[in-house]
């Protein structure tokens, strides 16, 4: 069952790709927000794939070394 939360988080996420694009750094902003709201539910799964996602584009649109991408790396 999706809470409210949840999907305000899931229409922040469709918000973000849609006026700034899939690959927009605060789309991954948006899905690591979703990604810990998961989590602490206990949806690992989830929030991991989520995660995953937020980590793809900020070494994309970012770069490797760059601090908030650093920052997604710890939540694997």
């Amino acid at each position: 069952m999706e809470t409210a939360l949840q999907i305000e988080h899931w229409q922040a996420v469709k918000l973000t790709e849609q006026y700034l694009g899939e690959e927009h750094p605060e789309t991954a902003a948006y899905l690591t927000y979703l990604a810990v709201w998961y989590e602490r539910q206990g949806r690992y799964e989830e929030s991991k794939s989520l995660h995953r996602r937020a980590l793809v584009i900020c070494e994309r649109q970012l770069g490797e070394e760059h601090p908030y991408t650093a920052s997604r790396l710890h939540k694997h």
